[in-house]
């Protein structure tokens, strides 16, 4: 179980520079921790806060970041509905490229 959440959230990372994103309702509890610790979107080279590089990301790796509490239901979740976020968005692109 443990091995599949970890394949799970790995995908996670290739929506860490993906706007909307951050917008997803199922990450929404762990958005507001992140944001309430300090942590905002584009702020990972700026300080090494990042909204999703250093925070989202981390919690759903199974990682702990100061000052932010999540269950791992909250992260798993969370992760899930990024990928099938980024699975939409992928094929999206891949449907408009086909009929360019």
């Amino acid at each position: 179980m443990k091995l599949g959440l970890i394949a799970l959230v790995f995908s996670l990372g290739t929506l860490a520079h993906a706007e909307h994103a951050k917008d997803l309702p199922q990450c929404a509890s762990i958005t507001k921790a992140c944001e309430a610790a300090g942590y905002a979107p584009g702020d990972h080279k700026k300080n090494g806060k990042g909204l999703w590089v250093d925070c989202v990301g981390a919690i759903a790796h199974g990682k702990s970041v100061a000052g932010v509490s999540a269950t791992q239901d909250e992260a798993k979740t969370c992760a899930e509905a990024a990928k099938a976020e980024h699975k939409e968005h992928k094929d999206a692109k891949a449907l408009k490229k086909k009929a360019s």
